[in-house]
């Protein structure tokens, strides 16, 4: 078997972004879940070790350090702290001329932007809520009339609820106009798009064109409620674990599931997915479905979603974990 090594930065390196709470929450994986996932490797028979993150790939450019060039680097790391930080992983293995798995740096600076994903997804025909973006301070307001009301104010570029309260939900121009300049403050890009009231619907999806490993669909629970009138998802509910995943199948009709799942495939290759990519979307009650955004590093370990479809379908996670790594290989091989 081929060697392979994890790119990652852990959780518990960066502050965390809930400063309401004592333990630590932030956009990155924990330590401990990058850890499982290599000892789930290593008893499928894989030569597998952590390598380390963006500070390790950025001495081993600067000190010249030849890296194995038959190792294959997966990639679970969000970067550091930046803007597009998820671009910087791609961006080093490239300068380093070193394989890994995950789309290249264009295609997850692209992915990063929640507003460009979706002109880029929109060509293709794939529906997705109104909205624009605004970078500046000094923008103009007079747009803004033009928004659907309600709107959902939110950072561009982050994940995890990173900037979401239940004040990013605006009824009225003057609520959309406070908040955006609250949200301005701390983040560089903000988007301003219209709130689609329905289900919080994820679609996971491992391997690549020629041989889907994992393509799923998972609705978001929160608070015993699956459609939602005006309630987000807070940056708090991710650090108190207050969500849970069910299988589309519960709920959705078995046509809808197939739409998000094409829609999924479409999209992937629209956006020159490599290896692993999950797609949010909304649905609303009467199954229209509305893309979201999309998540180029999505977490693999077995409690992750991931973790939970294999619960769900009986299926061994280790050897799930072991096709992925197979598809990343084949990728490679045929590249």
């Amino acid at each position: 078997m081929s060697k392979i090594s994890i790119i990652s930065d852990f959780r518990e390196s960066f502050p965390t972004k809930d400063t309401n709470e004592t333990t630590i929450f932030n956009d990155h994986p924990k330590k401990q879940s990058i850890e499982a996932v290599c000892d789930s490797l290593k008893k499928k028979g894989y030569d597998c070790s952590i390598f380390g993150g963006v500070p390790e790939l950025t001495y081993a450019f600067a000190n010249k350090e030849q890296l194995d060039k038959n190792t294959i680097y997966i990639n679970m790391s969000d970067g550091l702290t930046q803007p597009y930080s998820r671009v910087q992983i791609p961006v080093l293995c490239d300068m380093l001329g070193i394989k890994y798995s995950g789309s290249g740096p264009f295609e997850v600076a692209l992915m990063t932007n929640k507003h460009f994903t979706k002109l880029a997804v929109q060509e293709k025909g794939i529906v997705c809520p109104q909205g624009m973006l605004f970078t500046s301070k000094k923008y103009n307001r007079e747009v803004i009339k033009d928004i659907k009301l309600p709107a959902m104010i939110k950072p561009n570029t982050e994940g995890s609820s990173v900037g979401i309260s239940q004040q990013n939900v605006c009824f009225s121009i003057e609520e959309i106009i406070k908040c955006l300049d609250i949200l301005l403050k701390e983040f560089s890009e903000v988007v301003v798009e219209e709130y689609i009231p329905g289900a919080d619907a994820t679609c996971f999806l491992l391997g690549n064109e020629d041989n889907y490993v994992v393509n799923e669909v998972l609705l978001v629970k929160h608070h015993e409620k699956l459609f939602f009138d005006k309630e987000v998802i807070e940056m708090s509910d991710h650090a108190k674990k207050r969500t849970e995943y069910i299988m589309a199948n519960d709920v959705l009709s078995e046509s809808v599931i197939e739409k998000i799942k094409k829609i999924s495939i479409d999209s992937a290759r629209a956006l020159h997915v490599r290896d692993i990519v999950r797609f949010d979307y909304r649905i609303t009650k009467d199954d229209r479905i509305f893309f979201l955004e999309a998540n180029t590093v999505p977490r693999v370990s077995d409690t992750s979603e991931l973790g939970f479809i294999c619960n769900y379908y009986k299926w061994n996670y280790s050897d799930i974990l072991a096709q992925y790594i197979e598809s990343i290989i084949a990728r490679i091989n045929r590249d």
